[in-house]
């Protein structure tokens, strides 16, 4: 069988010497000498597939010994077609070997050297740049979380200081709704016992009216004198009741006035110091929540990736940067979860294929299905 390169070579010799300007497609001329070569088997694989259209349209014992001579001429072809195709791939593994080979030469040594320089120079000076780069993000980090603490505690205090002014301001108004209370409750008092003694000054009039309605018709002048003075003294007893209930009830009032006035500037008092209060409490908790940013954000600087610490970009617009891999070996194979344990598919087939006798197979293994599939096999 002729060599396919040569055949090339000679078609390249005898239709383009030098100033040819017409060069051949290499992969037509691959395939006008593949079929001039192959021609055999092109000339069977023809004849195979022109079987398609002369299928039987119903089976029975002569259409399936034809059927079964017809399955085996196919595999007969397919076993010489692959190996006329490794017959005319020869050649051309030869010379992508060479041409690997060729290339790879120069671009393991690149390799190499660029290894070289990795290892030995950029990633060591990157890592300890990096470690410096941390270890100054970790230091204001630090400083930032003592300045939050700091704003915190001083937030807290305040926090209690305004908390204890609000109670003692609430036990002033308790205090103060219970002087209130008291003064209405005796206010009411006091009228209670003003009508108390207008009531009874009234029953005295009322008394002496019907004592001189006796004497009148019972005893004599004299007796009705009397009771004409008894009269004007109860009359008078009710006029001074009322006076000294007016009296109490104005200087009441006027207690009552003076409380309610002195209570109003307490709680305005109070209001203005809880407003202020509010106002120092209010900045504590500002600046509080300022620390606590700013050492949120050194705190993320000084957990910033490898990469972000390191990158550097050149003039001309390369950019290095460390980069962490993580690898992994297994220490105990018996510990492993079994998420990342695999069923070996190979070796179930084996045991399946070794316990099948005389066309049964009885192995049972625990989670796998193991099931008789049909098939025809032709010899």
């Amino acid at each position: 069988m002729p060599d396919v390169t040569d055949t090339m070579l000679s078609d390249d010799a005898t239709r383009h010497g030098i100033g040819g300007n017409n060069p051949p497609d290499p992969i037509e001329a691959l395939r006008v000498h593949l079929r001039d070569t192959y021609t055999d088997l092109a000339k069977r694989f023809a004849d195979i597939m022109a079987m398609a259209d002369r299928l039987p349209a119903a089976m029975d014992d002569d259409a399936e010994a034809k059927l079964t001579e017809a399955i085996k001429v196919c595999t007969k072809f397919s076993r010489n077609a692959e190996v006329c195709r490794l017959e005319a791939n020869e050649p051309h593994r030869a010379l992508i070997a060479a041409t690997d080979g060729f290339f790879k030469a120069m671009s393991d040594k690149v390799d190499g050297l660029k290894k070289r320089m990795n290892t030995e120079y950029l990633t060591p000076y990157q890592q300890e740049k990096t470690d410096r780069e941390k270890r100054r993000r970790e230091e204001e980090a630090r400083a930032a979380e003592e300045a939050r603490k700091e704003q915190e505690r001083l937030k807290r205090a305040e926090e209690k200081r305004l908390a204890e002014a609000r109670a003692a301001e609430e036990a002033a108004r308790r205090e103060a709704e219970r002087k209130e209370r008291e003064a209405r409750e005796a206010e009411q008092r006091r009228k209670e016992e003003a009508a108390a003694e207008v009531r009874r000054a009234e029953e005295a009039k009322k008394e002496a009216a019907r004592q001189l309605a006796e004497a009148k018709a019972a005893k004599d002048k004299e007796a009705a004198d009397k009771a004409k003075a008894e009269k004007e003294a109860a009359q008078r007893a009710i006029e001074e009741s009322k006076e000294k209930n007016r009296r109490e009830a104005a200087e009441a009032k006027a207690e009552a006035d003076r409380v309610a006035q002195e209570e109003a500037k307490e709680r305005i008092r109070l209001a203005e110091e809880r407003r202020e209060q509010q106002r120092i409490a209010d900045k504590a908790r500002d600046d509080a929540a300022a620390a606590a940013q700013r050492a949120n954000a050194t705190k993320r600087a000084a957990g910033a990736s490898q990469a972000d610490m390191s990158r550097t970009r050149t003039d001309l617009g390369a950019i290095a940067s460390l980069r962490t891999v993580y690898e992994h070996e297994v220490t105990d194979h018996d510990a492993v979860p079994r998420q990342y344990c695999r069923v070996d598919d190979g070796l179930i087939a084996s045991a399946v294929r070794a316990a099948t006798i005389d066309g049964k197979c009885t192995l049972k293994i625990p989670g796998v299905r193991i099931y008789p599939k049909t098939d025809s096999v032709v010899r």
